[in-house]
């Protein structure tokens, strides 16, 4: 019951979803004098987003506990994300302190999917613009809407039609 300051270790991570974040969460513990304390339990916590997009520790849990060492830093075991995207915390407590909190992110995977949005089914005469403007939805393998990806409309050569092409830059 030592009072304790835990100080989260890059407090924002993110993970392609289905994959292992590359650094453990970790934390630093410090006395009321400051110094390392060495040898306490700390236990690393896993949230969710609101579309359930979280991690989990090797053993499927989202809880895991962690002993600090000489320096009075605690490692969680790895994380590995789910395959939903988006933001959700993490924290690290310790009993009579505050928690430590952390941000983590779920990014979509590369593109796997173009589907039809706004426009979709509409025509107009020809030499005219259409009413509304194109849209499209690009997802990954796990239907995770992909930003940042590029899309090109083109209209075919001959006849009524076009087609859509997604081309990865960056990833």
């Amino acid at each position: 019951n030592l009072p304790a300051r835990l100080v989260a270790v890059e407090p924002s991570r993110s993970a392609t979803v289905g994959r292992r974040y590359s650094r453990a969460l970790s934390v630093r513990v410090r006395g009321s004098d400051g110094k390392a304390l060495p040898g306490v339990a700390v236990t690393f916590t896993i949230g969710k987003a609101g579309n359930n997009a979280s991690a989990g520790f090797p053993d499927g849990t989202s809880i895991a506990t962690a002993t600090t060492n000489s320096s009075g830093v605690a490692t969680a075991p790895p994380m590995t994300a789910d395959n939903i995207a988006g933001a959700f915390t993490a924290t690290a407590v310790l009993a009579g302190s505050g928690a430590a909190r952390y941000t983590l992110r779920n990014r979509a995977g590369l593109p796997d999917a173009v589907a039809t949005g706004a426009a979709d089914g509409i025509s107009t005469t020809i030499g005219s613009r259409l009413p509304v403007r194109l849209a499209v939805t690009v997802t990954d393998k796990d239907g995770n809407a992909v930003s940042g990806a590029v899309v090109r409309f083109a209209a075919p050569g001959r006849g009524p039609g076009g087609h859509f092409a997604i081309t990865v830059h960056g990833r």
